[in-house]
């Protein structure tokens, strides 16, 4: 598998050999007997997540009303993020929102994706992802878009190797593609 993780090419079963494979502790993952959606500051790396998003429904136990749903784009391009509780897109766009108009860090996610097709259950990479605040609506969904399909586990690193530029957002400016 050498240093490098690929897109499409590097699968796992579970979110444990996820963790192993990036040198990460998976209990960091649990909450009670739930698993978190996400592993925040990999290796004290505040510019990443670690992000595994379920192409099946996701429901928590405790509220039935809060389903998050996540759609990948045929070419792997977009992740479509959203949830029956619309309230819920509405607080993620607004702080994607602030955090842009305030200069804040925009993390950046390395995604493992498990498809709602898939007969089994592994966990593919993806690539690494941006939020796109241009294509979210936050009435609907967040759109995340793949900046790259290689990272490199030895330097921290994502291989920017997309076909267009990476999208840089500003305050009070228009992203540019």
């Amino acid at each position: 598998m050498g240093n490098i993780i690929k897109a499409d090419e590097d699968s796992f079963k579970n979110i444990e050999e996820i963790c192993r494979r990036l040198k990460l502790n998976a209990q960091k993952t649990q909450r009670g007997f739930q698993r978190s959606g996400a592993f925040e500051r990999p290796w004290g790396k505040a510019e990443y997540i670690i992000w595994w998003p379920n192409g099946k429904e996701r429901r928590p136990a405790r509220n039935v009303n809060n389903i998050w749903i996540n759609v990948i784009s045929d070419d792997g391009r977009y992740i479509f993020e959203t949830n029956t509780d619309i309230r819920k897109i509405k607080e993620g766009y607004k702080n994607l929102k602030e955090k842009i108009e305030q200069d804040q860090l925009i993390e950046k996610r390395i995604t493992f994706f498990m498809p709602k097709e898939r007969n089994e259950n592994n966990y593919i990479f993806k690539g690494v992802y941006i939020p796109n605040i241009m294509q979210s609506t936050p009435d609907k969904e967040i759109v995340y878009e793949r900046i790259s399909k290689e990272f490199d586990l030895d330097n921290f690193t994502e291989n920017v190797s997309r076909i267009g530029k990476p999208i840089l957002i500003k305050k009070n400016k228009i992203p540019v593609v």
